[in-house]
């Protein structure tokens, strides 16, 4: 017959699987936000690409690109698009 465990044992393992389970929540929350970012720039890069292989051939795609393309660059932005925006200055 096994020895009993008195419940300030009993708590004290409780407290311990309660902790590795906070620890295992957190990991899996980490992994999850990790695979929604890595989706995320796969997104991005795959709907990057078809706009900027389209953007040769379809003008009104060029030109809405143009307008919208100021409203979210960076300053440091500007001379990665100044073939598309037209931009001698760089």
């Amino acid at each position: 017959m096994g020895l009993r465990r008195t419940p300030a044992e009993q708590l004290a393992d409780l407290e311990t699987k309660k902790r590795q389970l906070g620890e295992r929540i957190v990991a899996l929350s980490a992994r999850a936000k990790e695979r929604q970012r890595k989706d995320d720039d796969r997104r991005r890069v795959l709907l990057g690409s078809v706009v900027l292989a389209d953007l040769a051939t379809n003008q009104e795609l060029a030109a809405y690109i143009r307008t919208r393309l100021p409203d979210v660059m960076r300053d440091g932005d500007r001379q990665l698009f100044a073939d598309l925006l037209g931009d001698n200055s760089s």
